[in-house]
Protein backbone atom coordinates (compact mmCIF):
# COMPACT_ATOMS: atom_id res chain seq x y z
CA UNK A 1 0.00 0.00 0.00
CA UNK A 2 2.84 2.70 0.60
CA UNK A 3 4.39 1.65 -2.63
CA UNK A 4 1.47 2.85 -4.46
CA UNK A 5 1.17 6.03 -3.34
CA UNK A 6 4.76 6.49 -3.96
CA UNK A 7 4.31 4.93 -7.35
CA UNK A 8 1.56 7.21 -8.20
CA UNK A 9 3.02 10.39 -6.71
CA UNK A 10 6.17 9.86 -9.18
CA UNK A 11 3.93 9.36 -12.18
CA UNK A 12 1.42 12.20 -11.60
CA UNK A 13 5.13 14.16 -11.06
CA UNK A 14 6.38 12.57 -14.83
CA UNK A 15 3.01 13.55 -16.72
CA UNK A 16 2.91 16.88 -14.70
CA UNK A 17 6.75 17.64 -16.36
CA UNK A 18 5.63 16.24 -19.49
CA UNK A 19 3.09 18.30 -19.99
CA UNK A 20 5.60 21.29 -19.34
CA UNK A 21 7.79 20.22 -21.88
CA UNK A 22 5.20 19.76 -24.58
CA UNK A 23 3.68 23.18 -23.80
CA UNK A 24 7.08 24.78 -23.72
CA UNK A 25 8.06 23.17 -27.17
CA UNK A 26 4.17 24.43 -28.57
CA UNK A 27 5.60 28.15 -27.31
CA UNK A 28 8.72 27.64 -29.15
CA UNK A 29 7.45 26.30 -32.23
CA UNK A 30 4.84 29.46 -32.44
CA UNK A 31 7.37 31.66 -32.06
CA UNK A 32 9.80 30.22 -34.69
CA UNK A 33 6.56 29.91 -37.25
CA UNK A 34 5.87 33.96 -36.16
CA UNK A 35 9.59 34.72 -36.85
CA UNK A 36 9.35 33.05 -40.45
CA UNK A 37 6.11 34.81 -41.07
CA UNK A 38 7.89 38.16 -40.30
CA UNK A 39 10.91 37.83 -42.55
CA UNK A 40 8.63 37.14 -45.64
Amino acid sequence: PQFTGTIKYISEALEEKEREDFTRLKAVKNQKEEKKREAK
